[in-house]
């Protein structure tokens, strides 16, 4: 079994629906095991987490231009500090993708001083770089995962080795008592 092979979910925020449908259908196709659900605003996401706390993705992602079609909706830098600000106390591995049409240097550095773990840009080959930046996400959750599970079993044996310690001492003195009161 991969890293990857375990069901994940991801949840896109973008508000061309023709170019969410084909993320969607590409992500679907890429991580067969994976669920996607789509939506068209921040606020729609927003809501819908608020609906279904327990229901957090391993991946976001998100257009940054998301009023482009839908008017006076949040952009995806609004979205991103609204996210990071009401659940990063409730999962310390959230993974932001941010995509955008723009190449400015600027707005990337400041969406990935916001918290994004990833910028991209959406060109002709955009699904090139997004299907690997996913696999590295994975692959990354899964060491993180592998390493808290190995520091759980290190601290149960850590506590086994203190018990063991503990009786050894207690064994070593009451061998010693008898052996002194022997002696008398």
């Amino acid at each position: 079994m991969s890293k990857t092979e375990d069901i994940k979910t991801f949840f896109i925020v973008e508000d061309n629906k023709l170019f969410a449908k084909t993320v969607v259908k590409g992500l679907e196709k890429e991580f067969p095991n994976s669920v996607v659900k789509s939506f068209n605003t921040g606020e729609e996401l927003l809501a819908y987490l608020e609906n279904n706390p327990n229901e957090l993705p391993t991946i976001y992602i998100l257009d940054y231009y998301l009023n482009s079609e839908v008017p006076d909706a949040m952009d995806g830098g609004e979205l991103l500090a609204k996210l990071r600000k009401k659940y990063s106390g409730r999962i310390n591995e959230m993974r932001v993708i941010m995509l955008t049409s723009s190449t400015e240097i600027k707005q990337a550095v400041e969406l990935l001083q916001k918290g994004a773990s990833h910028y991209i840009v959406k060109d002709e080959v955009f699904f090139d770089t997004l299907k690997p930046t996913i696999r590295q996400i994975l692959d990354y959750q899964a060491i993180i995962k592998q390493k808290l599970n190995y520091e759980k079993k290190a601290g149960f044996y850590k506590k086994q080795l203190i018990y063991a310690g503990v009786v050894g001492g207690i064994i070593v003195i009451t061998a010693l008592i008898i052996w002194l009161l022997s002696m008398k």
